[in-house]
């Protein structure tokens, strides 16, 4: 097979524990089923994205310059021109509150008849004319994509596209977490900057109901409240600022802790006693670890996935996160993930790269 060369883009260099985990099971499968390919990586720089690009000697790292958008442009032009394919990798990139498809650079695909494609995406709300209009550009002229729970798989083929879509999971099914632990006596707590969703009374509110809730529990067991950032760009100012409120307020020790990297932010989750989480893959890692957490959804993302693998232990993004909600959500704590479905959706994250690999060898076969 000819050596093909992929430009690869996403939410990477931003030290969000989601992104990366993804980025590295990009790579690494890609590595598994793909032997003839060179990768282009195209984002910041952080440590964590070093460390995981130090492990594949096929890709090669183009740092963006943050606040100079025209030479931005300029390297992913380039980049593309020289590219067989622009892959945007994981996560919810289709949505009102978090942004539309990388739409800024994938119209220089359109542009320069230049494919483009989605790896184990998903769909969030799509309300806005302007989001619509742009997800409608992009579907009709992407050249395949592969969209990781089904309810974002059946929204995009009743409303944009009925070729050249597929099912598959998460990509994130993939990462191998070592089962090794020491359950240790804390709380953590991982809230996510939410302005996007809510306004702020309604966020002082919810996050204090949760605080309230945490502090009985932390009481009750004789337990530490860690608060841990899982973005470290995103989330480290709601997360101090609750955590200085949590030390004010209530009568229990608590730590505010700002580790960036990937594997100290593992440690910290697969160690708590209790997970409770605004941010998805920190329950994907609890879930798969099998260890207590309560999901506190915001968003379709999160219920879909606590949906597929038939857990009950999260407050739906459409219920008040109000005292009760929490108590029930809780009360579903010890149990059991659904391991069979987790292996599964394992076997389907695979066909991400595989419905890659038939793309970008299409015209040699």
């Amino acid at each position: 097979m000819q050596t093909k060369k992929i430009t690869l883009v996403g939410y990477y260099g931003y030290d969000n524990l989601g992104d990366d985990i993804m980025l590295d099971c990009i790579l690494k499968e890609i590595a598994n089923q793909i032997p003839n390919i060179k990768v282009e990586i195209i984002c910041k720089n952080s440590e964590n994205l070093s460390s995981i690009l130090s492990k594949y000697e096929y890709v090669n790292h183009i740092e963006f310059k943050s606040k100079n958008k025209f030479q931005n442009f300029k390297i992913y032009i380039k980049s593309i021109r020289n590219s067989d394919i622009t892959i945007w990798g994981g996560g919810t990139c289709f949505s009102d509150e978090d942004g539309i498809g990388n739409f800024k650079y994938f119209i220089f695909n359109i542009l320069l008849n230049k494919p483009f494609a989605y790896l184990g995406i998903g769909i969030g709300n799509l309300n806005k004319v302007r989001s619509k209009i742009k997800t409608k550009i992009l579907f009709k002229t992407m050249l395949f994509a592969t969209i990781r729970d089904n309810t974002s798989y059946k929204f995009a083929k009743r409303k944009y596209i009925q070729k050249n879509i597929f099912l598959t999971s998460d990509l994130s099914y993939l990462f191998k977490i070592s089962n090794k632990r020491i359950e240790k006596p804390y709380i953590l707590i991982s809230f996510r900057d939410l302005r996007n969703f809510y306004s702020s009374s309604e966020i002082e509110k919810r996050h204090t109901n949760i605080l309230n809730f945490v502090s009985e529990i932390a009481i009750k067991e004789n337990l530490q409240v860690l608060f841990l950032p899982i973005d470290s760009v995103k989330d480290s100012a709601i997360n101090e600022r609750n955590s200085i409120y949590f030390s004010n307020n209530y009568s229990i020790k608590s730590e505010y802790i700002l580790d960036n990297k990937l594997n100290s932010k593992i440690n910290y989750i697969q160690n708590a006693k209790y997970n409770f989480s605004e941010r998805l893959h920190s329950l994907v890692i609890s879930k798969f670890c099998h260890l207590n957490c309560v999901g506190l959804s915001y968003s379709p993302k999160i219920d879909r996935f606590f949906e597929e693998i038939d857990s009950k232990s999260y407050i739906p993004y459409d219920k008040e996160m109000n005292q009760k909600e929490i108590e029930k959500a809780f009360s579903y704590v010890p149990e059991i993930s659904n391991l069979e479905e987790i292996e599964k959706k394992t076997k389907t994250a695979k066909q991400n790269i595989s419905y890659l690999k038939k793309f970008i060898y299409a015209e040699e076969t």
